[in-house]
């Protein structure tokens, strides 16, 4: 007789649990949306709390070196409040692909390293470039400046303590078509400089 009330009530608390947990917030999950040689996404989504928790993603173009990630607790003028941490090391890991003096090289673009912070709710974002001569690297960046690394880190985070967390890095080369047309035009002014002659 007990057994079957303990049932009774057991099975019902069960499915609410069950239930439940189904809303509950899904669990951090992260993604490489794009690694190619000259553009990386990766994204992190879910619960703050368990970004920590994620493996380091290792890209195919691109090195990972290091992510931090932390929520704590703490007093602001004696009010407790929820704070989030983050921070990467990335950098460019494939050969330049030119013009020279890179062209081919097999060398690695400078670190890029970046630290944000925040309370719930608050969002950040930090962006730097650098080239592959081994210079600092100089913030903001412009997303333009060809064969140089530009990086941005980004964080936002929601007051029920879910986010969203995303590295994009990009390494821009000129379009051809900017040369062709420069070609296109040196070589019309050689032909009207030998017409000219001719005459």
């Amino acid at each position: 007789m007990i057994q079957k009330h303990w049932l009774a009530v057991a099975a019902p608390m069960a499915l609410a649990a069950s239930l439940a947990s189904g809303n509950a917030m899904a669990a951090a999950s992260v993604s490489i949306v794009t690694d190619t040689e000259l553009q990386l996404d990766i994204q992190w989504t879910g619960t703050i709390s368990d970004f920590s928790l994620l493996a380091l993603p290792d890209p195919v173009n691109w090195d990972l070196l290091g992510l931090y990630t932390d929520v704590t607790t703490k007093s602001i003028f004696d009010i407790n409040t929820s704070v989030w941490e983050a921070a990467v090391l990335a950098r460019h890991a494939v050969p330049d692909p030119g013009p020279y003096p890179h062209a081919g090289e097999t060398r690695f673009g400078p670190v890029y390293s970046a630290y944000l912070s925040g309370s719930l709710g608050a969002s950040a974002s930090d962006s730097k470039m650098g080239d592959h001569n081994g210079n600092d690297m100089v913030s903001p960046a412009n997303w333009t400046t060809p064969h140089w690394d530009h990086y941005q880190f980004s964080f936002s985070s929601n007051a029920d303590g879910s986010g969203t967390m995303e590295l994009v890095a990009l390494h821009p080369v000129p379009e051809p078509a900017p040369y062709a047309l420069l070609l296109g035009g040196l070589l019309a002014v050689g032909l009207w400089r030998h017409r000219q002659r001719a005459r």
